[in-house]
């Protein structure tokens, strides 16, 4: 009994968990509906910090989970939705040891919004860095600019 319950439970199960976690993806790809996740190189994803990259089953783009360890209080991640223009659509850095008031700065709307629109030749012109939390405002930039040359890499050079 309990092993029929299980199979009819868990494909259902895990049909919910993956359109949560597409549903998050979302945010920063308002024009994706569901996602494919693309396979990255173990070695490749413990060099750059690129840990997942999932493109948009409707051609929309990409999003890109990034960190980088060079954060003022350690590791920094970001979620970065990239459209198939291969620009920025949104970055939202995810929950971080940053310091409060300061290195935080980075989470803020002020801050991630100089993202969007850039491409990965203009991003780094964008961004205006938080006076104070420079070293926090640069991990986020080299988590951008990974989340590009990644992409660049897996679609073969776009």
């Amino acid at each position: 009994m309990l092993v029929m319950t299980n199979s009819v439970a868990t494909p259902i199960i895990e049909g919910n968990a993956k359109k949560a976690a597409d549903l998050a993806r979302t945010v920063v790809l308002e024009k994706a509906d569901s996602f494919t996740s693309l396979e990255i190189d173990p070695d490749t994803a413990t060099e750059t910090g690129v840990s997942e990259i999932h493109k948009a089953d409707n051609g929309s783009g990409y999003v890109v989970t990034s960190t980088t360890m060079t954060g003022y209080s350690g590791a920094l991640s970001v979620l970065i939705g990239i459209d198939s223009d291969m620009k920025i659509a949104k970055i939202q850095v995810l929950p971080n040891e940053e310091t409060a008031g300061i290195g935080k700065q980075v989470e803020e709307e002020a801050f991630t919004s100089q993202f969007s629109g850039s491409g990965s030749d203009s991003v780094e012109s964008s961004v205006t860095m938080i006076s104070g939390a420079t070293i926090s405002s640069k991990a986020v930039l080299a988590t951008v600019q990974q989340a590009f040359d990644e992409i660049s890499k897996l679609e073969g050079g776009q």
